[in-house]
């Protein structure tokens, strides 16, 4: 298991865009952890979009560096996630599972104490 800073996260989901990837948020309730969002789908940044939804973008007066954590998840833009704003003291982990030959890498963010957002995609 490796621990990631914030630039280490965001670089692991730059090398995984169009990859499929899942993600996962959860929350421990007590002695039992349940899924509040869960989604799957080609990864793509934000300028990696629609033409139209990159060019409204720009015009709204955000540079590159405000919105260098935006990604989309499956192919209608319906799940977002946004890490461009994380605190640099949040930690997140980055290990490897096998199954059957397959390699899959895994990342945790632990956001809160209770709560955690995890991505997994194929190696």
């Amino acid at each position: 298991m490796k621990e990631l800073t914030h630039t280490e996260l965001l670089v692991w989901l730059q090398d995984h865009r169009g990859s499929v990837v899942s993600i996962s948020f959860n929350v421990e309730c007590g002695g039992y952890s349940a899924s509040v969002l869960s989604a799957s789908g080609t990864l793509r940044f934000w300028r990696d979009s629609s033409p139209d939804v990159a060019a409204s973008s720009d015009q709204s007066g955000l540079s590159r560096v405000d919105i260098v954590g935006l990604f989309y998840v499956g192919s209608d833009d319906s799940v977002s996630l946004d890490l461009s704003d994380l605190p640099e003291e949040l930690t997140a982990t980055q290990r490897e599972h096998e199954f059957d030959g397959d390699v899959t890498e895994e990342v945790t963010l632990h956001v809160a104490e209770n709560a955690w957002l995890t991505l997994r995609a194929g190696k």
